[in-house]
């Protein structure tokens, strides 16, 4: 019998036993099978061998006796070597099941599954609940800053450092991007300095020993995309970007899309972690702000 037949019979036998009982039955059985046919050859070859040390003892003992049992342990041990050659095989085809399913979860998912709308959201109160440190950078922050502003009072209570990046309200960038991005001109002026109004809130609530910074600088520059980082410098950071399209259609505020990295893509991950930083940094790009008297 060939180490496919057995194969075979095992497949049919789990079948069979697969349609009379549950799972955790089939699962028991499963390991008693394969356990037999792994270990009986060489038990019944052991035995044998044993048996045939037992009979030689005999006076009668003779010659074809001993032959037909040494052709019989011959055929067990023959039996055993087919067996665990068949025994590898199954590991072998074992471990290249698993690496394969290794292989696929690695491989790159859908693009759907990556890139989302702005629907999705994002459930801060969870996500970002034992944050250390919060980094944003966008043209007005407005939608961020005023559905989180409570949340936001709350981590800079207990300690989270916060660092916001947004655009100059009267610079040429703003005055530029007014038309394009908002409904009537000068409305992205008024949502930058509510959203300064409000992060000029959030920092004087937060007045415990223990509260962390928020810091504000406005950039003189049009962002090519918005971030939201959080616990850069920790091995659970992560990254969302949202790419600003070049072209500003109906509805497209609600259809931009964005993605999340972790240090796993630790490439693009540092990229634009570096990217915040550097704009936060160089002076060509962002100055301090300073709160209106």
């Amino acid at each position: 019998m060939t180490a496919g037949t057995d194969h075979s019979i095992i497949v049919i036998l789990l079948s069979v036993i697969a349609g009379c009982g549950g799972e955790i039955m089939r699962e028991k059985l499963e390991v008693v099978i394969w356990f037999l046919v792994e270990n009986v050859p060489s038990l019944l070859t052991i035995a044998f061998a044993a048996y045939v040390l037992v009979q030689s003892q005999r006076a009668t003992l003779q010659v074809m006796e001993v032959l037909l049992w040494l052709l019989g342990i011959v055929g067990l041990l023959a039996t055993s070597e087919l067996v665990e050659r068949f025994r590898r095989l199954r590991r072998i085809e074992v471990a290249s099941l698993k690496t394969l399913d290794a292989i696929q979860a690695m491989s790159a998912p859908d693009v759907e599954s990556v890139l989302q709308d702005r629907r999705a959201g994002i459930d801060w109160a969870k996500k970002a609940s034992q944050a250390r440190e919060i980094l944003a950078c966008g043209y007005s922050l407005i939608n961020l800053v005023s559905a989180y502003e409570g949340f936001f009072v709350k981590r800079l209570e207990d300690g989270c450092n916060f660092r916001f990046l947004l655009l100059k309200p009267e610079c040429d960038a703003t005055h530029m991007l007014d038309g394009l991005v908002t409904s009537k001109p000068g409305e992205l002026s008024e949502d930058i300095r509510s959203v300064l109004a409000r992060l000029d809130r959030i920092r004087a609530s937060a007045n415990s020993a223990t509260s962390g910074r928020l810091e504000i600088r406005l950039l003189k520059t049009v962002p090519t995309f918005s971030l939201v980082i959080v616990d850069a410098g920790r091995p659970y950071g992560w990254v969302q970007v949202e790419p600003y399209p070049s072209y500003y259609g109906v509805a497209l505020d609600v259809g931009r899309p964005h993605f999340s990295l972790t240090q796993i893509q630790g490439r693009w991950y540092k990229f634009f972690c570096d990217q915040f930083q550097r704009l936060w940094d160089d002076p060509v790009y962002s100055e301090p702000y300073l709160p209106e008297a």
